[in-house]
């Protein structure tokens, strides 16, 4: 939208579409990922024919441009998706475990705290008549 304002060759705005892409590798799956993607490359090519097409001739190496800049919006998609697929399962595994882990938790401290009652009692029991004694 903003290259079509400026009416100009070579915007620089085409950089602000690597935000939606992070935004996609962060939340989406690959799927929608990829999705996200081609919508970024459809709207950089739109972006140069819409240009070329007020303003002939038509420059080729712009296409050149827009292309290898789509591929790197597809490496960089992928290429953060990767390491975050394989951190969810794991992060997921461990919240499981840490749930498993404060429930043992509280069930030796509970049990830890009746012992400390029983401990309590026979003090009170045994101890106390003892104190008296002396």
């Amino acid at each position: 939208m903003l290259a079509a304002l400026t009416d100009r060759e070579d915007t620089p705005y085409f950089a602000l579409m690597v935000v939606a892409v992070l935004e996609a590798a962060f939340r989406f799956k690959l799927p929608a990922i990829l999705g996200v993607v081609a919508v970024v490359d459809a709207s950089l090519f739109w972006q140069v024919w819409l240009f070329f097409s007020k303003h002939p001739p038509l420059d080729v190496e712009e296409y050149y441009e827009a292309g290898i800049t789509s591929l790197v919006f597809y490496v960089v998609g992928v290429l953060v998706w990767l390491p975050l697929s394989d951190v969810r399962p794991k992060e997921t595994r461990l919240g499981r475990s840490r749930t498993l882990f404060e429930c043992n938790r509280a069930r030796h401290s509970k049990s830890d705290g009746d012992d400390l009652k029983l401990d309590s009692h026979r003090e009170a029991a045994f101890g106390g008549g003892a104190r008296r004694d002396v």
